[in-house]
């Protein structure tokens, strides 16, 4: 519920009950006089002060600032804080006049009736509704992003995890030119001996280059690479080399084509106060906010209507509009510290809006 619905019938009801009797005046059991509010502020005759004018002065000055919070919805916080100094400063001047006839004693009996207890009670209420609405309003840090800079988003990278080696298979076979400490592994070696007992040494020593009944699969290998040990006898260079990259005929490619592609602009809203501080929106060519839960961004406070705001893509801008929502579109203005209220709002860098008691900031980045 909002306090405000307690503060602004209370004043009405007090500025209503200072024209209705407030005390009954009797001398030795019979009345005399009843003296409304008006009168007792006005007749001193009656024993009344102007200090009760107060009372009605108290009222009319809650109901200007909740006016002012219509107009203005900025001012919520410093308006709730005038109404209850309007609220002390009422109740103070029962307190007061309470005293001073507190230990007066004389003929005259003074019964308070109970337009004056109501009258008690408003004021009560009117400080009551201001300071619910003060513990109820979320704070808002106000953040201040430049026109033509962007606003960074934090993301946490998740470092690097190093990969481990994969195990090694007790059955592998090896071909190294150093010791293996596998067990059973099979190595093949340029003929030093190998100290691991569970390993076979395959050729201690190459096959002579000239008897090809005894040559191996590599050393027809390190004969293609051209190692000189390996060559057939009469064979040069020439004979074995491969040709080279240049050598080799090349194929035909078409050149590259070249895409020109512009990058892709995304655009953001961002919860600025609140317990949703910091969720963000990506923005369609059309996006609802509203506390409709079918809206594309459904925000449940109820400061806002069920289809508060519609946002549009028109000619690469984002174009925020009211959609006669009760509590209205309003704009951060930087060089006046306010919120200025609009029907359209061309979203730019770092603009923030609020809607009802949300605040949401636009951002874009490149995609």
């Amino acid at each position: 519920m909002n306090g405000k619905v307690i503060s602004g019938p209370a004043a009405i009801l007090i500025l209503f009950l200072f024209f209705l009797p407030w005390v009954a005046v009797s001398c030795e059991g019979m009345p005399q006089s009843e003296l409304s509010g008006l009168q007792l502020a006005m007749d001193a005759d009656a024993g009344g002060d102007p200090i009760f004018f107060i009372v009605p002065l108290a009222a009319l000055v809650s109901l200007f600032l909740l006016a002012s919070t219509l107009w203005k919805p900025a001012w919520e916080t410093n308006a709730n804080w005038g109404l209850v100094v309007a609220a002390i400063a009422g109740l103070l001047v029962f307190l007061l006049k309470w005293l001073q006839l507190r230990g007066n004693s004389g003929a005259f009996e003074v019964t308070i009736l109970p337009a004056l207890w109501v009258t008690v009670a408003g004021l009560l209420g009117i400080g009551l509704g201001a300071v619910f609405d003060l513990w109820r309003t979320p704070k808002q840090p106000v953040v201040s992003y430049g026109r033509n800079q962007p606003q960074q988003t934090p993301f946490h990278a998740t470092p690097p995890q190093p990969r481990r080696p994969a195990p090694l298979d007790s059955n592998a076979t090896m071909v190294d030119d150093a010791f293996s400490a596998a067990p059973k592994a099979t190595m093949v070696d340029e003929g030093q001996p190998s100290r691991d007992p569970h390993a076979t040494i395959v050729d201690d020593a190459p096959a002579p280059a000239d008897d090809p009944s005894k040559r191996t699969l590599m050393d027809d290998d390190m004969r293609e690479m051209g190692h000189p040990a390996f060559r057939f006898p009469g064979e040069d260079e020439d004979d074995f080399y491969p040709p080279t990259v240049a050598e080799r005929p090349q194929p035909q490619i078409e050149p590259t084509e070249v895409l020109h592609v512009e990058p892709k602009t995304v655009a953001w809203l961002v919860i600025g106060n609140g317990e949703r501080e910091g969720e963000q929106f990506e923005l369609k060519a059309e996006t609802t906010i509203g506390r409709d839960p079918n809206s594309d961004i459904f925000i449940n406070d109820t400061a806002l209507s069920a289809l508060h705001v519609r946002v549009r893509l028109v000619d690469g801008r984002y174009i925020a509009n009211d959609q006669n929502s009760t509590n209205g579109l309003f704009m951060y203005d930087a060089r006046q510290d306010s919120w200025e209220k609009e029907d359209q709002i061309e979203l730019e860098e770092g603009t923030q809006i609020k809607l009802g008691r949300t605040v949401l900031h636009f951002t874009t980045l490149k995609a």
